[in-house]
């Protein structure tokens, strides 16, 4: 499968559909909040484990998060377009004072 912008959009927004049925989940935000790292890992597993995605992590000890660069581009549930600055994520928004301790792009682990 070819990857680009528009790929991953285009499944992020599938999960977007898939997990919004659920009735635990009400918004974008509850997705993110709970099942960013699922959702990072299936987009890279679903496009192939595409050579230069990277699969992000950065968080504190109550709050984390999980999203994909590519290209240059960072992708979460709630922005299927992608953003040019991971900190311009709306969990990073929400959660200005979040200390990071680590944002490591994982690749390949467990994957």
């Amino acid at each position: 499968m070819s990857t680009n912008s528009n790929s991953i959009s285009k499944v992020l927004r599938s999960f977007q559909r898939k997990l919004l049925q659920k009735p635990q989940i009400s918004t974008l935000k509850d997705i993110n909040e709970g099942y960013c790292g699922v959702v990072a890992g299936e987009v890279y597993t679903r496009l192939e484990k595409p050579d230069g995605m990277k699969l992000c992590y950065a968080g504190s000890q109550a709050d984390f998060h999980y999203w994909i660069e590519y290209e240059n581009k960072f992708y979460d549930i709630e922005r299927p377009k992608g953003v040019e600055e991971w900190k311009n994520l709306p969990f990073f928004k929400r959660y200005p004072n979040v200390t990071i301790f680590e944002y490591e792009p994982w690749v390949k682990q467990g994957y």
